[in-house]
């Protein structure tokens, strides 16, 4: 089978969030399967160059209003071919974040179509993730091939006027509104549509979940499905990480306790700071989905509660970076609280390693990686009960589940009390020592392959 993935991100040349990782993680494993793999992706001009090795340009396409050229490079067995603008579109200081982001991805969308109609790839299938490739599903239509679009996130859509796209594109049937949506259209058009989770699938069939596709979801149920995501083994794996002094060395509680102590001495270190234990850790972008206002609390309460909180992230909004810049100064000396607002990878991965608890009290979270890596790691998840959360972290006290099953601690409702009460509950079982470490032990249960998402993925595939 020739599958053809087309992504804003791509793990390790393009990476803001999680979508990179699954992108990079689900086409892996397809490669493993002997499927022929191709993803597509701009060539943004802070791309990982080092990581690309050397390219071939195979195409050079002109549209409406710019050229294109395609480079072709091979990672891991994994085709990936760069787009490449004679407009500089994608030659920006971030990947998102840009005024133009319409325009700039619903031309990566109309050069993959072209690209694709021009048969230079063969597609038997061409899955699509979120809006800024959704476009293309409408276009590739004369293919004959299986459309598949993966809604990441549906918060972000790409809404942009009518008129820039009846400027760039070949053909437009959305004539009569003053506004365009392209994730709405992808919907509309795929074949297949896949949430990142079963639980967000049944949320954006609300009126409060659908965020405004309220309409467009309901024609298009029969074509829902959820799939939850999986957790690669790269860059994630505390067998072999190259950014920990000391590794996991094995499922024993004596190896857990070992890695975890050896990890918050390099993490303190690393801060130039003495936290104290237990240590509660949030690794996240820093938006209002992640449910910023419960990390400003936390921080607030960790002297009362007895542990430590770090927050590790960058903020969406200038907005909230002076939020946190002041946060990060008022407890600048305290033992409780360190705030860092930089992207650093070794201090992502020494944060998760070094953590007791991961704590997400998201206010949606389509499918979520965090807890999955914090579990990974020997970090048990203290979540907001929402969308992939719900599917991936079974309470401590649901007795519905088998206690083998049971892998964290969930609150519902938006007010602080629940919250609260899940984190004491949590440091109630840090002090109980037997009930600890039969939780660590436990988490090692949970591995959140690819294997049971790429294998419902081929089904919807060949259906």
């Amino acid at each position: 089978m020739n599958i053809v993935h087309v992504s804003a991100e791509y793990y390790p040349f393009a990476k803001v969030g999680g979508l990179a990782d699954v992108v990079y993680g689900l086409s892996h494993q397809q490669t493993k399967m002997r499927m022929r793999v191709s993803v597509f992706i701009p060539e943004y001009s802070l791309l990982d160059r080092e990581q690309l090795g050397e390219g071939e340009r195979v195409y050079e396409g002109r549209l409406k209003n710019v050229s294109y050229s395609v480079v072709r490079y091979t990672h891991q067995k994994t085709a990936v071919y760069l787009f490449r603008f004679s407009d500089r579109l994608f030659d920006r200081d971030s990947i998102y974040g840009q005024k133009d982001d319409f325009t700039r991805f619903l031309q990566f969308s109309l050069a993959c179509s072209d690209f694709l109609l021009q048969k230079k790839v063969k597609a038997d299938v061409v899955h699509l993730h979120d809006w800024q490739a959704a476009y293309a599903s409408f276009l590739i239509k004369p293919l004959g091939c299986k459309i598949v679009l993966t809604l990441h996130n549906l918060e972000h859509q790409g809404r942009g006027p009518i008129g820039e796209l009846l400027q760039l594109a070949p053909s437009v049937p959305w004539i009569g509104k003053d506004e365009v949506n392209l994730l709405e259209i992808g919907i509309d058009q795929a074949d297949v549509v896949v949430t990142v989770s079963p639980r967000y699938k049944e949320e954006i069939l609300t009126w409060q979940g659908s965020w405004g596709l309220d309409a467009a979801l309901g024609r298009n149920r029969h074509k829902l499905h959820g799939i939850i995501n999986g957790l690669g083994d790269a860059p994630f794996n505390p067998r072999d990480d190259r950014f920990l002094t000391e590794k996991l060395q094995g499922e024993s509680i004596q190896s857990i306790l070992s890695f975890k102590k050896s990890a918050k001495k390099e993490l303190q270190e690393l801060l130039g700071k003495r936290l104290i234990t237990p240590l509660i850790v949030t690794v996240s972008r820093l938006a209002h989905q992640k449910g910023l206002d419960f990390m400003t609390h936390l921080c607030e309460m960790t002297e009362t509660l007895g542990c430590s909180y770090l927050i590790l992230g960058i903020p969406a909004t200038n907005e909230l970076g002076k939020h946190f810049a002041y946060l990060k100064e008022k407890y600048r000396d305290s033992p409780y609280v360190h705030i860092s607002l930089e992207f650093n990878l070794r201090l992502s991965h020494l944060a998760f390693a070094a953590a007791d608890f991961t704590y997400i009290p998201s206010l949606f979270e389509p499918c979520g990686l965090t807890q999955m890596i914090g579990i990974r790691y020997k970090s048990i998840p203290i979540a907001r009960a929402t969308g992939g959360l719900i599917n991936t972290i079974h309470d401590y006290n649901d007795k519905n589940i088998p206690q083998q099953e049971r892998n964290g601690y969930l609150f519902s409702g938006w007010g602080f009390d629940p919250s609260d009460s899940a984190i004491r509950r949590a440091l109630q079982d840090y002090n109980n020592k037997k009930n600890f470490e039969d939780h660590l032990l436990n988490l090692s249960k949970f591995r959140f392959s690819w294997d049971e998402p790429e294998r419902a993925y081929f089904a919807l595939y060949k259906s």
